[in-house]
């Protein structure tokens, strides 16, 4: 049954629902700054106006009735994409660490310029590091390899589906990272250019073929992997965008946040329910506005805003 949403008044906004108003209330009780419906985006999946804006935080945040929580499996899907690191690098994004939160649990989001956004969960550049040095042995990356290999191996752990790309035969770390996710048991994809794939009958265990067909050098990795494409960089990556967004399909507001966040560097957080519903569990980009809060004043400040009555026309609530 669709329950139409009732327009509520607070401090002046008149808010579309009454939960919206309800987390003006929640935000004013932890001393929050907010702005409602501030500012609007085109983005590439279309228009976007993000509910609440809260400036000392740089957060947008928008709020969803509770039904419309994605069911498990249906969020942005973690990926890791492993493959040499090279400048300019074959990802269709840039990845630099100091712009993302990241640990054995959270994934860190990055832009889509595949089918969708995804979660991207790694490998990472090391600190002070150009992207390209990250599996190198220069200055620069050597003193860090511990901290490379923590990184990945908490990349590969963290993510629902692991991508390795292979340019050229000797991507060695790609070869161990695909072993690795094979055997915890991740989904993997893999893509070869077109020299480097294995033969056409590599899936049959005949590696007897004219090497114009291919290498039969990496039939091993193939195998490992439950899809395989091969061709051009671009359109291996446009193929896995693809199957992506058919293996993990995304709601919009999902999409939306993580292009919002992509693209004004800022974090985005959706709330569904009211605040005692929501905090609980939330789906945020970059990083949690309500991290570094105490849980008890969390759950007495959820608990205020979800007990206020409002009255119709009336510029405020009663608590």
């Amino acid at each position: 049954m669709n329950i139409k949403p009732i327009e509520t008044i607070y401090k002046g906004y008149q808010f579309r629902s009454r939960l919206e108003a309800r987390w003006a209330v929640f935000f004013d009780q932890l001393a929050i700054k907010w702005q409602y419906e501030v500012e609007g985006f085109q983005l590439p999946s279309g228009w976007y106006l993000p509910d609440f804006y809260l400036p000392e935080q740089d957060c947008y945040v928008e709020i969803k009735p509770p039904h419309a929580r994605p069911e498990a499996g249906a969020s942005l899907p973690r990926v890791y994409m492993a493959g040499r690191m090279t400048e300019p690098c074959w990802r269709p994004f840039r990845v630099y660490s100091d712009y993302y939160v990241f640990d054995d649990t959270v994934p860190s989001p990055v832009a889509k310029t595949l089918e969708q956004t995804i979660l991207y969960t790694g490998p990472f550049r090391t600190e002070l590091a150009n992207h390209s040095f990250l599996h190198g042995l220069d200055s620069a990356a050597y003193c860090h390899e511990p901290e490379v290999f923590k990184r990945s191996i908490a990349g590969i752990k963290a993510c629902e589906v692991f991508f390795a790309y292979f340019s050229d035969l000797e991507a060695y770390g790609t070869l161990v990272e695909v072993g690795m996710a094979h055997a915890l048991g991740k989904r993997i994809v893999v893509g070869f250019t077109d020299q480097d794939r294995p033969g056409d009958r590599w899936d049959i265990h005949n590696h007897g073929e004219d090497p114009a067909s291919g290498s039969n050098d990496l039939w091993f990795a193939a195998s490992c992997a439950e899809k395989v494409f091969a061709g051009s960089t671009e359109d291996v990556l446009v193929e896995f965008g693809a199957w992506l967004a058919m293996n993990y399909p995304v709601s919009r507001e999902i999409i939306a946040a993580g292009e919002l966040s992509a693209g004004k560097k800022s974090s985005v957080c959706i709330f569904y329910g009211d605040p005692v519903e929501a905090i609980v569990a939330p789906i945020w980009w970059r990083r949690y506005p309500l991290g570094g809060i105490p849980k008890p004043r969390l759950a007495a400040a959820a608990l205020v805003a979800r007990q206020a009555r409002f009255e119709h026309g009336q510029s405020g609530a009663r608590m």
